[in-house]
């Protein structure tokens, strides 16, 4: 048996090797594929599909996957995006345009999640976009849908950023669910140049107290508002809460990769973590930083046992600097008042002795 282990092991060692080159056969990158044609079942839970149709001048290029448009004032377009039906049923698509907004903490709503704010948002890119309200897809079509953009004759400054939303229900089947299909194509539109000048950047315009979801966790909420009609893109958001007297009562959050729509307002929560809120005088400060946009906030902050408000940083200092002098008066009446006691009570015993 000794004269049959070496050959054995040179046996498997061959074995061992050949195993390997096979496994890295199946590992290597396959850089063609031929397309696999897959039957008419295999495409029952795709609803629909779409492509836009990118025009030459699109800013990012043809492979984009967006609208990105450079216009001029009293300018026409005439966009299309491609439809496609791969079901074996008509299909019914409902098309919505909602502009841009900001969710909680800093990323990008195109659905119409939340209202526009007029303040902010004065002259609304929606209204520049006629859409066709329904379009039916027959069954295995593919269609071209337009709709069309009318820039107003003194056109705009900066950027309207719009989602198209094309909706549309699964086709029924024995399912008891539907489910509900929406594909968004962005769509921004660049007017005249914003000029450094005219940035106003953010603003802090409001603080509470309260609980967010999804755990209802306790949180300071900061409301943040872009007044710019530009984006603000990965961003690094950085804020801090220090109290003016016991600075070890402090909270801080910093987020990175923030995106703010244009003319936009939402809340920057900062989280409490399990820490207990103490009342007091705090100083926050909210500094934002991106390729396009450098920003710092300073403000004054008085908390209660489960409110906080904004309070006047020179009406503060002025109540700090009335609150000393009231007190240095306060014990200099008393020191004058004792001195004056001590002597009376002096003059009493040298009379009496």
């Amino acid at each position: 048996m000794k004269m049959y282990r070496p050959i054995y092991k040179q046996v498997q060692g061959y074995l061992l090797l050949i195993f390997i080159l096979s496994l890295s056969i199946f590992v290597t990158p396959v850089h063609a594929k031929k397309a696999v044609h897959k039957p008419p079942h295999a495409f029952e839970k795709v609803t629909f599909m779409v492509a836009p149709q990118l025009p030459p001048d699109n800013i990012g290029g043809q492979h984009l996957g967006y609208f990105n448009l450079p216009v001029k004032p009293h300018q026409q377009l005439d966009l299309a995006v491609k439809v496609i039906n791969p079901t074996n049923q008509a299909i019914h698509i409902k098309s919505k345009a909602y502009n841009a907004t900001t969710n909680d903490n800093g990323s990008l709503d195109y659905q119409g999640t939340h209202p526009d704010d007029p303040q902010l948002l004065k002259q609304p890119g929606t209204t520049f976009i006629a859409l066709p309200k329904k379009i039916t897809l027959p069954a295995q079509a593919t269609q071209l849908v337009h709709f069309k953009v009318a820039i107003p004759k003194r056109g705009f400054v900066g950027q309207k950023a719009i989602g198209l939303n094309l909706i549309a229900d699964q086709p029924a089947g024995k399912a008891a669910v539907k489910n509900r299909y929406v594909y968004i194509i962005g769509l921004v539109l660049n007017g005249q140049k914003l000029k450094p000048p005219h940035q106003k950047g953010l603003s802090a315009d409001n603080i509470q107290v309260r609980l967010v979801s999804p755990k209802k966790e306790p949180a300071i909420s900061v409301q943040l508002a872009n007044h710019d009609p530009a984006y603000i893109l990965n961003g690094r958001l950085a804020m801090a809460l220090v109290n003016q007297k016991y600075r070890f009562f402090s909270y801080h959050v910093i987020r990175k990769h923030v995106k703010i729509a244009p003319n936009s307002r939402f809340d920057n929560n900062l989280l409490l973590g399990g820490k207990r809120l103490v009342p007091g005088i705090y100083q926050l400060k909210v500094k934002i930083d991106s390729h396009n946009n450098h920003h710092t906030i300073n403000k004054t902050v008085k908390i209660t046992k489960n409110q906080a408000r904004f309070i006047n940083r020179h009406n503060y200092r002025y109540l700090v600097l009335q609150y000393c002098l009231m007190a240095g008066l306060s014990g200099l009446l008393l020191l004058i008042t004792c001195l004056i006691y001590f002597k009376k009570t002096r003059l009493k015993d040298a009379k009496i002795n």
